[in-house]
């Protein structure tokens, strides 16, 4: 059995990671730089900000199956994964609130990645116990930076959409929530929105008005919030899974936040692995319900459900699916941790 840490040993890591940081290192220089020592090719490169490389991950929850697909099994995975991605800002999805051994799932989830260098934007949480998919997390690397104090709101939550968009759900299709938070680049002081997001995988017709639904209210959301704290021109990142493929509902949310001023990652000039899917099962592997022995290569563009979706960033830099693969193609072992594939994109945001 792996040892798992107790509540209470999880909720001081919490709190301390929630409160460590690194200060900015101080400026060497001391004396004014001469016009003819200035590179113009850095000078434009400063003027688009710094680089901001994100991920998101559905991790599958602890129900996903059991032996070598048991939570006890892919935790060090999940870890082991997210740790090599190396991304700043991390949105998982799925950390639930159901127990594992002597702790909640999400606190075990957070205690694994406070190791790697991580820290948990904010501790809420919702109600649901069991057989829950709803749970929504920001993870941010605490020497690079640090949540954003404000006297206009506080610096990261997790807000309920049913709060936003009114009566709707209820029965096979349950109440979900986001998790957000803003933070700042410590060293050039540069600030942004961050917000995880895992909308309802129900493939009814109800199901995709609410999935719409609920992209909208959380685009509504984001302009009010920053409207409500002056600054409407702040960069931010929406990352998760939208449950929408393009395909298949090619309306759907991913749809909403395009035509709100947001840009897929993935079209970024650089491209690592896109004929990957990120969630492994289509019609060629349907047998292994998400745990095929290896990705599915397509020929063209993969199937995406997962996404990340940035607007007001200076220049899209790099989008990936994140693989560990044998030569013979198969999965590595030791980063296989989900019936999904973790994404990453490295992003430019001015310092505004």
């Amino acid at each position: 059995m792996i040892a798992v840490p107790t509540r209470g040993a999880i909720m001081l890591a919490l709190a301390g990671a929630l409160t460590i940081g690194l200060l900015a290192p101080a400026s060497s220089g001391t004396g004014a730089t001469t016009a003819s020592s200035v590179d113009p090719t850095a000078s434009a490169t400063k003027a688009l900000g710094p680089k901001l490389s994100l991920a998101t991950y559905n991790i599958c929850n602890p129900r996903c199956g059991s032996g070598w697909k048991s939570w006890e099994k892919r935790r060090l995975k999940m870890a082991r994964t997210v740790g090599a991605a190396g991304a700043d800002i991390v949105a998982i999805q799925e950390a639930e609130n159901q127990y594992y051994g002597e702790t909640r799932h999400w606190t075990d989830v957070a205690g694994l990645l406070i190791r790697k260098g991580y820290a948990i934007a904010n501790t809420n949480i919702t109600e649901c116990q069991t057989f829950c998919t709803r749970e929504t997390h920001v993870f941010y690397r605490r020497s690079r930076f640090e949540l954003v104090q404000s006297s206009s709101g506080d610096s990261a939550g997790l807000q309920s959409l049913e709060d936003l968009t009114g009566p709707g759900w209820g029965g096979s299709i349950s109440n979900r929530s986001f998790s957000w938070a803003f933070l700042r680049h410590r060293s050039s002081g540069a600030e942004f929105l961050a917000v995880s997001v895992h909308l309802h995988p129900n493939e009814t017709a109800r199901g995709e008005r609410l999935r719409v639904r609920a992209a909208r209210a959380i685009r509504s959301w984001i302009d009010r919030e920053l409207t409500l704290r002056g600054k409407p021109g702040l960069p931010v990142a929406v990352m998760g899974d939208l449950n929408s493929f393009a395909a298949r509902q090619p309306k759907g949310a991913q749809k909403v936040f395009y035509r709100a001023g947001f840009r897929d990652s993935f079209q970024a000039r650089k491209k690592i692995r896109p004929n990957y899917s990120t969630v492994n099962i289509n019609w060629n592997n349907l047998k292994y319900a998400g745990w095929p022995p290896k990705p599915y290569a397509y020929p063209g563009e993969g199937a995406r459900v997962d996404y990340i979706l940035v607007r007001n960033a200076s220049r899209l830099v790099q989008y990936r699916t994140f693989l560990r693969l044998r030569k013979n193609g198969r999965f590595k072992n030791r980063f296989r941790s989900s019936d999904h594939n973790l994404i990453s994109a490295v992003v430019r945001i001015p310092v505004t």
